[in-house]
């Protein structure tokens, strides 16, 4: 009987043992679990504050705020960092790297990240780009509707009748005379990139060559989404643009008449080798216009509209009254802009 009462108290000791150390078990796992799950929130708000001064950069491109090679400091997410963006081209076509460095968790914590630039400084991010001096000759105004900037790399000569609902960029020290800017004047903005028209690059790419000719083209349908179309010669073009696609002129580029979309999706870029003219009688016409030489608006009297972005390289003459209406789209979208495959964008 005494040995069956021992061994019964013996299996409730072990069993209380047993017991004891299950709960201390459990007590650590628990207590371990809090702090994997702690850990794992404290990297998380790491991992967001850092995504949050990468995003930070990202948007000092598209104000062109960006300093390359000045050191700044960003904080974000409860956590303080000195970051340095330098140029990563030599390793990266058009990528930049991100110098992080800051305190997480009382040591100092060091990455580099490679980025890219969502705000390409492209000609197509503003209504109206010219690479050196232009007059404005007559009623000129940007907007109102969708407020599109201005880039000059040099100044407007005379601004007396023009408006811009947009921001202004200029290169030049000081503010054209009367150049009335509802949005920003930047003095002294860094030269934007116009980059030459490759002619062969362009045969190589193209999904349909055509020969150009002196014989008036009325309307345009492109045959598929994007589609690159290369020109062999002067083109005159008028009437109604379909689809979605960029046409590369080969000389020169002549819209003698009215130009519209056939629908609200529909877009067209050109790029032209020589010169661009849209002259009398054209009162309303879409589309981006990249000129390598000079583009020329001349309505004479007749108020004409734009709705798109043009572009000369050489020179640019507006001597009309002209409201350009901004089409936003490809600087609101790099990945159409690499689509459509234009310079600043591709190759």
């Amino acid at each position: 009987m005494k040995k069956r009462r021992g061994s019964a108290m013996l299996l409730c000791l072990l069993l209380a043992i047993a017991a004891t150390s299950a709960v201390l078990t459990m007590t650590s796992l628990a207590t371990n679990c809090a702090k994997e799950q702690t850990r794992r929130e404290y990297d998380l708000k790491v991992k967001m504050s850092i995504e949050g001064v990468l995003t930070k950069v990202e948007q000092s491109f598209g104000n062109d705020s960006i300093n390359l090679g000045v050191g700044t400091t960003i904080t974000c997410g409860g956590f303080t960092w000195a970051v340095t963006t330098v140029d990563n081209s030599a390793a990266k076509p058009k990528s930049y790297q991100v110098t992080l460095t800051g305190n997480v968790g009382g040591a100092t914590y060091t990455r580099k990240y490679v980025i890219g630039n969502p705000y390409a400084r492209s000609t197509f991010k503003y209504a109206m780009a010219r690479n050196t001096n232009f007059t404005l000759m007559n009623n000129f105004l940007t907007g109102p509707a969708l407020k599109g900037d201005v880039f000059v790399d040099g100044t407007i000569l005379t601004g007396l009748l023009g408006t811009i609902d947009g921001d202004y960029y200029t290169t030049a020290l000081i503010p054209p005379i009367g150049l009335t800017v509802k949005g920003k004047t930047v003095l002294n903005a860094k030269p934007l990139t116009f980059p030459a028209i490759n002619k062969l690059t362009y045969q190589a790419a193209a999904d349909l060559t055509v020969p150009g000719g002196a014989g008036t083209v009325t309307n345009w349908t492109f045959g598929s989404p994007n589609q690159v179309v290369y020109v062999g010669g002067d083109l005159h073009l008028q009437g109604t643009i379909t689809g979605t696609g960029t046409i590369v002129v080969d000389n020169d580029l002549h819209i003698e008449g009215n130009l519209s979309y056939g629908d609200a999706s529909s877009l067209v870029v050109f790029l032209v080798t020589h010169d661009f003219r849209a002259v009398n009688p054209i009162s309303s016409i879409v589309g981006h216009y990249y000129a390598a030489h000079d583009a020329t608006i001349d309505t004479g009297l007749t108020a004409a509209t734009l709705a798109g972005s043009v572009t000369g390289i050489h020179a640019l003459n507006v001597s009309s009254n002209l409201t350009l209406i901004f089409d936003p789209r490809i600087k609101d979208n790099q990945l159409l802009g690499y689509r459509l495959k234009l310079p600043g964008y591709w190759p």
